[in-house]
């Protein structure tokens, strides 16, 4: 078989990739596995703000190793490194051991941010079908909701038992998906020469200033990548700590797997037709769905229709990240693909270190509802910020370089 088909099959093993990789049946119990061994919402909020604090200080790094050493090297990487971060959070007894389980998880975040996305994407370009990948994106999109519905209501289920069937199931998951990764084919496109460079260091930093020159040339990149992941911050942080404020009303792990598994199908399709947006302006899709979003945390921390805005918010970020991959993409050269993608996941990080600690203080102060408030209304005026910048999309000309 040759080397274009080799790569249009990296399409269906994504599929594969995408569902087992994602089928973590502890992301619906964590913080509630981590809270009764003691750890208060503050330390909570510090351990996710460690998390980033590491993916910012790697996420360029490992975006450059997947951009000259190869995007599957990196996945590969990647999945070693989850796995360990997963007996490193069941072994948890106490804040220590908890920091090295979410600095290995940042890392193995870290491997797999950039350069899954590059390896697609640089596929399809090679084959010629790149026009396809906002509906291959949906489609991921999709998988990952939907296998998020399962790996809830299972992580949940087990969770009641004993949170450790949750950590036990999801690690020997995490060996096939492992055993999977190792079956994609690696794009000649994009790919740099790691013989090129005298040293690895050398390596780092001529990709950075690539990287760099590409923001330079097109400042709507960085705009894109501001203004999406700092909305997706929000969502995340209320993702999270909306687990422990059920737990704190009487919902069981199983109820509260339930509840985010309704969450992650309407996101599931929400995010599969996304690409009917596609006729619409970018600066039309960066103000409505941020919009929508306002009202769904508005109701979170404002109403007792907690759940509907979840929903509602989660919805609306499942579109909005499949957009916003396509908009990237377009915009970014296939040699400094995962580099500049690791950005994007900066970004985010950037927001959620300071983000969600205070969140948790604010939670442990005076609660999670007032923490939620205080959360919509800064999500309230960061919408308003993409609303006034996103008028900028529609006088720009796209253009990939090669």
């Amino acid at each position: 078989m040759n080397k274009i088909e080799q790569l249009k099959k990296n399409i269906k093993r994504q599929y594969t990739f995408v569902v087992l990789s994602n089928l973590g049946f502890t992301r619906g119990v964590w913080m509630i596995f981590l809270a009764a061994r003691g750890l208060s919402l503050i330390e909570l909020g510090l351990l996710e703000s460690i998390f980033h604090v590491t993916s910012l200080l790697m996420e360029v790094p490992t975006g450059a190793i997947a951009d000259i050493y190869g995007r599957r090297v990196s996945r590969i990487l990647g999945r070693v490194i989850h796995i360990f971060s997963l007996i490193a959070m069941v072994s948890t007894f106490n804040f220590p051991v908890a920091i090295i389980s979410f600095v290995l998880s940042a890392l193995s975040y870290n491997l797999e941010s950039g350069a899954g996305t590059a390896l697609i994407y640089d596929s399809m370009k090679q084959t010629e079908t790149e026009g396809d990948f906002l509906k291959v994106s949906g489609r991921t999109e999709f998988l990952y909701q939907t296998t998020s519905v399962a790996a809830f209501i299972i992580g949940g289920t087990l969770a009641t038992f004993t949170h450790e069937w949750a950590f036990a199931a999801e690690i020997l998951i995490s060996l096939v998906v492992l055993v999977q990764s190792f079956t994609f084919v690696e794009p000649d496109v994009g790919r740099r020469d790691p013989d090129e460079f005298k040293h690895a260091g050398h390596a780092m930093v001529t990709q950075l200033k690539e990287a760099s020159s590409a923001f330079k040339k097109n400042p709507n990149i960085a705009f894109l990548m501001l203004s999406v992941s700092g909305l997706s911050a929000f969502v995340t942080t209320q993702f999270f700590y909306i687990q422990n404020y059920m737990k704190q009303g009487g919902a069981t792990e199983a109820t509260v797997g339930v509840i985010l598994s309704i969450a992650s199908i309407v996101s599931a399709f929400a995010g599969a037709q996304a690409y009917r947006l596609r006729k619409w302006k970018e600066s039309l899709v960066l103000r409505v769905l941020p919009a929508i979003m306002v009202v769904g945390f508005l109701l979170v921390g404002y109403t007792d229709l907690e759940i509907l805005g979840f929903v509602i918010v989660s919805a609306m970020e499942g579109v909005l990240y499949v957009m916003n991959m396509d908009y990237l993409n377009k915009r970014i050269p296939s040699d400094q693909r995962a580099t500049l993608l690791s950005f994007d996941s900066m970004a985010h990080s950037l927001v959620m270190i300071g983000l969600f600690p205070l969140v948790g203080w604010l939670g442990d102060q005076w609660g999670l509802k007032f923490a939620f408030s205080v959360s919509a209304v800064i999500v309230t005026l960061v919408a308003g910020w993409v609303w006034i910048g996103a008028s900028r999309l529609d006088h720009e000309h796209k253009d990939v370089g090669e």
